[in-house]
């Protein structure tokens, strides 16, 4: 394809794609889903029983206990999100064999998780950098209050802290194709990064327009099932399953546009060079 072609990433399309590509494999994806939620819920049933913590050291060994268990929760999530996408990528060319997809996911892991890790610092950071610079003008503030000055660097440390938010927030989206070029391409974290947002440039609504119609289809769904329980008049408990019931089953949709955005915005890159 020449570069005189025109050449577009259709949102409406890359959700359609996804959408068949989900209910076609609903029932596979959905058992190992399932693995992703039973641990999120021993999760917080574990944070249930220790709070409030202990004082002293019990507090501590619970504490410490917790930690392990979360991290032991991210990483085997983060396994078996990988094990679906490999799924729903077999499923694309040939019948996905379960051995194989394991022997794959084992492989890609490493850098996959490094993706996730370095995408999750990368945020983390950068909101708690836009937090320190906000919570420091307002200290500065307040040892001064009502002067000029104070004022004058409350103004400033506050626009600091707003445009490092938007900052962190439009970056790290030019980033989210990273773990998969990670694990899918066995190539080093930094130039997955570099890559993710190589990829993304010129498409960066477009792409940000698939996933928008996730959220519009998510929510509509939850509040459409939320008021249809409620004139019912279902228990409160049964309003509280609402969204976990709807993450179980549409976490792997959003697993599914993931990879389609992925490999339709890569293959785009490909016909433009």
């Amino acid at each position: 394809m020449t570069n005189e072609t025109p050449v577009v990433f259709h949102p409406i399309g890359a959700f359609g794609a996804s959408l068949g590509l989900w209910t076609k494999n609903f029932i596979p994806i959905f058992a190992i889903h399932g693995v992703n939620v039973f641990a999120a819920r021993i999760l917080k049933l574990s944070v249930r029983c220790v709070t409030p913590l202990p004082p002293g050291r019990p507090g501590m060994l619970l504490t410490v206990f917790l930690g392990v268990e979360a991290v032991a929760v991210i990483v085997l999530s983060a396994f078996v999100s990988l094990f679906i996408l490999g799924y729903l990528r077999d499923a694309q060319g040939r019948r996905p064999l379960f051995a194989d997809i394991f022997r794959q996911t084992c492989t890609r892991f490493s850098g996959y998780i490094s993706g996730v890790f370095m995408l999750f610092v990368f945020f983390v950071v950068g909101i708690s950098l836009a937090g320190a610079f906000l919570v420091g003008g307002h200290v500065l503030y307040a040892q001064h209050p009502a002067t000029s000055l104070a004022l004058g660097m409350l103004l400033a440390t506050s626009t600091v802290a707003v445009a490092l938010a938007i900052a962190v927030v439009w970056y790290g989206f030019y980033f989210t194709l990273a773990p998969l070029i990670a694990g899918f391409e066995n190539k080093p974290v930094i130039q997955a990064f570099r890559e993710s947002r190589s990829r993304i440039r010129g498409q960066a609504l477009r792409y940000a327009s698939t996933f928008l119609i996730f959220v519009v289809l998510y929510l509509a769904l939850g509040l459409t099932a939320y008021f249809v329980l409620r004139m019912a008049a279902a228990a409160p408990r049964v309003l509280y399953t609402i969204d976990p019931a709807m993450g179980a089953l549409f976490g792997p949709l959003w697993l599914a546009l993931w990879l389609v955005c992925y490999e339709q915005i890569k293959g785009l890159k490909r016909s433009i060079h």
